[in-house]
């Protein structure tokens, strides 16, 4: 057996490729092979959908074309990023991709700000879309406790027109979607974000200053590097994802809560005291051992071999 992989990181692919031996599939760079492997492929460019199989990265209410049934029943196969993705598509296989820490040397002084928000100012007419409710977060701050509230990301300021271009994009992007909500396309049309602070450099080394992060996933059926950059600079995630059901470790280093305003509102009230000193250093503690753990590179290579095998011969 012949697999084609295209998109994936090299030094990860590789790894795959040594698990893969193991089921006796040996990766392929031309053409003669019996699957090829895609990451969020533009449908309209795959040459034989029988020989392919979608590997789904972004959410849903990113590309919602991905997840149309005539589009899963196009191709050969189906392998999702996540296990909670899987669960909510009734898929028995999925993959991970390995945790990438930053590597910045970490700073002990005392934290002197609350909460910060890092994302950019993205937009969906997917009802399972969470930039609203990020956008309603960010509301609430703004009129009841801004000087709590930091938010960075480099679209929140974009002009009026750029703004309704990608609302009216993403709208015809999902207008075939069992899920179409123009309601979620249009929330918040051109306001102008007070708390916003600017631009963070992509490990988010300024973290360090803030108590707490809420982190808000694009979709809650799989966890994004957010949770990890968060982690990494020590500050306690207010954590609107997955219910980590699959990921106790995890779970108990973040406060996970439900995805509405009131959940959210009730959680940051639950920890505000927090012991902030205990958690730094039980997750500390997590992410000193962490490549030896299912989040690891090892772990997660050989679990995508051993999925995407049982996924093939099934098909």
């Amino acid at each position: 057996m012949k697999i084609k992989i295209t998109g994936f990181d090299q030094k990860f692919t590789h790894e795959i490729e040594k698990n893969l031996l193991k089921h006796h599939i040996t990766l392929t760079s031309d053409g003669n092979f019996d699957f090829e492997l895609l990451i969020d492929p533009d449908l309209n460019r795959i040459k034989n959908r029988s020989k392919t199989i979608l590997a789904l990265v972004e959410p849903q209410a990113v590309r919602p074309d991905l997840y149309l049934n005539k589009t899963f029943k196009s191709v050969a196969g189906i392998f999702p990023l996540s296990y909670y993705r899987a669960r909510r598509l009734n898929l028995e296989e999925w993959f991970d991709f390995p945790v990438h820490l930053p590597t910045y040397t970490k700073d002990h002084r005392p934290r002197t700000e609350n909460y910060a928000i890092v994302n950019e100012h993205k937009f969906s007419a997917s009802s399972r879309s969470q930039y609203g409710l990020r956008r309603k977060v960010i509301r609430y701050f703004e009129e009841n406790q801004a000087s709590q509230l930091s938010l960075y990301g480099v679209e929140w300021k974009k002009g009026k027109l750029i703004e309704l271009r990608r609302r009216l994009f993403a709208l015809k992007q999902s207008i075939n979607s069992p899920e179409f909500s123009p309601c979620e396309a249009f929330t918040d049309l051109w306001h102008s974000y007070s708390v916003l602070s600017g631009h963070m450099h992509e490990d988010c080394e300024e973290l360090q200053k803030f108590k707490f992060s809420i982190v808000i996933e694009n979709d809650i059926d799989y966890v994004s590097e957010k949770i990890w950059k968060s982690l990494y600079a020590g500050v306690f995630p207010i954590y609107i994802g997955p219910d980590l059901s699959n990921d106790s470790e995890l779970k108990d280093l973040v406060g996970v809560t439900e995805p509405n305003l009131e959940a959210i509102l009730e959680r940051i009230n639950e920890v505000r005291n927090l012991d902030m000193l205990s958690s730094r250093k039980k997750i500390d503690t997590f992410l000193t051992n962490i490549d030896s753990t299912k989040y690891g590179f090892k772990q997660t290579s050989k679990h995508f071999a051993n999925s995407l095998s049982s996924l093939i011969n099934r098909m």
